[in-house]
């Protein structure tokens, strides 16, 4: 039996929740004392027969998923890992994921969420900081050749001295890597059980480094802990009202925080079918629906309009779904979509926020309703001064509570920065908070935080600019958020070029982000070449005024429609 010892296994770097804390929670039944792998262990038993995976090409049931990931992480202590050690993933939503996941949850590997998209940029800095020991790739990702990127990566990562590639085939196999549906066959299901018993993981020890929206370059890495871990996800479980019966899809990054414990983790808990797929097209993501009858669903603002401007909903059969979440789309799932709807708030550093069937039309509509469990505190802070507002004010969102980072890996001064004295995560969100029937709601009213999202996806325009302006035709460069319709926000690159008649062009900037190792996802989508940048009235580049110039031209353009002015 997996020890259930409470004592904190702390890696060089990690904040972890103050002894005192710990014992708090605990004691008042918010944290388990059990790891993340042994409660996926019995859940697995709970549910033997069910369908617990579904892909295009894979249907298992909890028994196989668990002996699968059983063997999976003996397979990585067979290789040399330990518990502790970080490995970087670049794997897309196929089964082999959850595989790997759940192998590491169980194994006390530590996985690096890093995405299938990222590249030089993101994979080397983050393994350098992690010290990574491996690096888990798919090899058959389209149009990236992922098994010559983690040689590169080996050779430039000092710590990297394995790769584990899923989905090879025989004539991709190269000396020193290895094939993990191959190495599997070798591995028996009963001794890899017999092996995770005599581990000791315990409850308080690292399970995942998750990554923030890095709002100052390269993304922050965050601790993530088996106790808290399951803990966030069994509250959303409860909020979302899954049972055995539930079928779930995200169609985003399985690695993400958001699917893991909004869908993935939760579903996988309480038996019911996590349903992942990596096709991104319209049409298959309704006919996944249609097909395997899902009862819970979501998916960022493109995949929404696509559904809807497409006319391919009409088309398929949605009627098992009963919970569509969204970031702030409740009004456009709900009209266009015709399926019910909730709004979920959530960051990787912990707290998550959504609205439940039984809230009032207003919330539902409007608000992205309020914290999962009742051990999250919010404080809705002056930004300046760091007092807490009344309702009705808007402020800056802090959090704090039983599955919220008290710190960045390996951050100290940003630390200093972004936590208060007492334990509070400054968000960099803006939020108002609502007294409703009892009940406080909270909406969300922007950002302080230099961040551009792009369909869910976080770009840090400090970590972009820090890019171009290396460009030997850039002489200064900021970036926005210009509203899309479809996305959200793309990026707008505005920019003063040494030689105003060589300012580069679109294309000539994104082969120049590719030599640099940029992931495509944040290069700019429009480039405005301007001789100087607005101001405010003490001097200062003004970045709203940039965002207000892009919106108009675009407007002018037709691309967007005269309402986004008054927004």
């Amino acid at each position: 039996m997996i020890s259930s010892d409470t004592s904190h296994h702390t890696l060089e770097g990690v904040t972890p929740l103050p002894p005192e804390a710990i014992a708090r929670y605990r004691q008042q039944g918010a944290l388990p004392s059990i790891s993340l792998g042994q409660a996926l262990h019995e859940a697995a038993l709970r549910f033997a027969s069910n369908v617990a995976l579904v892909t295009p090409d894979t249907r298992l049931s909890y028994r196989e998923l668990d002996d699968i990931s059983d063997r999976v992480a003996a397979l990585l202590l067979n290789m040399g890992l330990k518990s502790g050690d970080r490995v970087m993933f670049q794997i897309g939503n196929v089964a082999s994921i959850f595989y790997l996941l759940y192998g590491c949850f169980k194994s006390g590997v530590v996985p690096v969420c890093t995405l299938a998209a990222h590249r030089h940029s993101e994979i080397g800095c983050l393994a350098n900081m992690a010290a990574a020991k491996a690096h888990f790739i798919q090899a058959d990702l389209p149009k990236f050749d992922a098994l010559a990127f983690a040689l590169e990566m080996r050779d430039k990562v000092p710590s990297l001295e394995h790769i584990l590639a899923v989905r090879m085939t025989g004539e991709h196999e190269q000396g020193g890597v290895v094939c993990l549906e191959s190495s599997l066959e070798r591995i028996d299901a009963r001794s890899a059980r017999q092996t995770m018993e005599a581990l000791d993981i315990g409850p308080d020890d690292v399970v995942a480094f998750q990554l923030s929206g890095g709002t100052t370059g390269i993304p922050k890495i965050i601790p993530r802990f088996h106790a808290e871990y399951i803990h966030n996800s069994e509250c959303y479980g409860y909020c979302a009202r899954y049972t055995p019966d539930s079928v779930g899809y995200w169609p985003l990054p399985a690695i993400h925080n958001a699917a893991m414990i909004q869908f993935n983790l939760p579903i996988h808990l309480t038996g019911g079918t996590v349903v992942v797929q990596m096709s991104h097209k319209t049409e298959d993501f309704l006919g996944m629906i249609e097909r395997e009858k899902v009862t819970h669903s979501g998916a960022a603002l493109p995949l929404i309009v696509r559904a809807i401007e497409s006319g391919a909903i009409d088309n398929f059969d949605l009627s098992s779904v009963i919970d569509f979440v969204s970031l702030g789309e409740g009004e456009l799932v709900s009209k266009g979509l015709q399926l019910p709807s909730n709004h979920i708030f959530g960051m990787a550093e912990g707290l998550c926020m959504r609205t439940r069937m039984e809230d009032p039309d207003e919330v539902r509509s409007g608000m992205i309703g309020r914290p999962i469990s009742p051990f999250d505190e919010v404080r809705i802070a002056d930004p300046e001064t760091g007092e807490e507002l009344p309702v009705g004010e808007t402020g800056e969102f802090w959090a704090r509570g039983p599955y919220t980072t008290r710190g960045y890996y390996k951050a100290e001064e940003h630390n200093s920065e972004k936590f208060s004295v007492d334990g509070f995560y400054k968000s960099g969100d803006l939020m108002r908070a609502h007294q409703i029937g009892g009940e406080v709601y909270y909406s969300f009213e922007g950002r302080l935080t230099d961040n551009i999202d792009r369909g869910m996806e976080k770009i840090s325009a400090e970590e972009l600019e820090r890019a171009i302006i290396e460009h030997e035709n850039v002489r200064e460069v900021f970036c926005v958020g210009m509203p899309d319709r479809e996305y959200g926000e793309k990026v707008c690159a505005y920019i003063i070029p040494v030689n105003r008649a060589q300012g580069p062009s679109l294309p000539l900037l994104g082969s120049f982000l590719h030599s640099r190792g940029v992931a495509k996802f944040k290069w700019p989508e429009r480039i405005e070449l301007v001789e100087t940048f607005p101001s405010t009235k003490v001097g200062k580049t003004s970045k709203a005024l940039l965002v207000k110039d892009v919106t108009n031209k675009l407007v002018e353009e037709g691309q967007l429609d005269a309402s986004y002015l008054t927004r």
